[in-house]
């Protein structure tokens, strides 16, 4: 495969008021990535975990149309969901183990039985450890091969605890907060959105791995460090274009971006496991990616953000 690299097309959005903050939509939030996944699945050559993640996404809204939690202590604030200062409901622990046993029939049989054997064996401080090494991808704290199942129960439950916000009370970072990380939980991106609509058409929202929020931030803008002079995107050359992956030779770093005008039913998990091909090559043109995908966690999953 060739790498397509070409120089970025200034797109200057129009004088309206920008959204700053999309919360999650949650009755289809994850239906809606499930059936992009299944989509994204056939003929693919991941079509066996692409289908895997799509179950786990089933799961997880099955959950989540279930679960109504209570703000807890620690909410409220410039950032109010953080998840660093947040005390976590123990529901979620129950979150987890719904979810494994949706998925346990669907499955690879090791992968089950290895799955729940670790879950039988677990005390709540397991979980709870899980849960913290999950958040700081660090996989001494949680087994890699539990990372995912891990990350759908959070991502359940402070997808549910949006639903106590406003995205209007929530128009820009607070001081001091960094750009790329979400303004509602403070957990990276997985990548960005360009999205298509009346109101934010053409515009570019980083996309939460935690609590499914977006927020605006401006195209043509290195993810990591702010830079736009030194930007460039990687496609595959002959591929679908749908995704990119916008580098900076600054920083060396980059992000996938999924173009919904291309695709209004692009998803940035569900598009992102799909074009692993693209992270190979941006890979070996020496470019480190920022900001991890939750169902493909890895040691290496939170890139250098300095």
């Amino acid at each position: 495969m060739a790498i397509d690299r070409s120089n970025p097309i200034p797109i200057i959005p129009s004088a309206t008021e920008i959204p700053f903050l999309l919360l999650p939509e949650t009755e289809n939030l994850f239906f809606d990535r499930a059936a992009r996944l299944k989509s994204l699945a056939t003929g693919h050559a991941m079509a066996d975990y692409l289908g895997f993640v799509a179950e786990i996404a089933l799961a997880q809204q099955q959950a989540l149309n279930s679960l109504h939690p209570s703000l807890p202590e620690g909410t409220g604030g410039p950032v109010p969901l953080d998840h660093t200062r947040l005390h976590r409901d123990p529901v979620w622990q129950q979150v987890l183990r719904q979810i494994i046993a949706a998925v346990t029939p669907k499955a690879p049989p090791d992968y089950a039985r290895w799955m729940n054997g670790l879950l039988e064996k677990a005390t709540p401080g397991d979980l709870e450890q899980w849960a913290q090494g999950m958040l700081e991808g660090d996989p001494q704290h949680c087994d890699i091969g539990m990372m995912p199942m891990v990350a759908a129960a959070l991502q359940v439950y402070w997808t549910a605890l949006t639903r106590h916000l406003e995205a209007n009370s929530i128009r820009h970072h607070p001081d001091g907060h960094a750009a790329q990380q979400c303004p509602v939980c403070n957990a990276p991106p997985v990548g960005s959105l360009v999205r298509s609509g009346a109101t934010t058409q053409g515009l570019r929202y980083l996309a939460c791995s935690l609590c499914n929020a977006q927020w605006h931030m401006e195209r043509i803008h290195c993810v990591n460090c702010g830079e736009s002079a030194k930007v460039f995107y990687y496609g595959i050359e002959g591929g679908d274009d749908t995704v990119q992956a916008e580098s900076c030779d600054a920083c060396h770093t980059y992000s996938k971006v999924m173009h919904m005008e291309k695709n209004p039913a692009a998803d940035v998990i569900a598009d992102d496991l799909a074009t692993l091909p693209l992270d190979v090559l941006v890979g070996e043109a020496g470019f480190e990616r920022y900001g991890p995908n939750p169902f493909l966690m890895t040691e290496t999953g939170h890139a250098a953000r300095d």
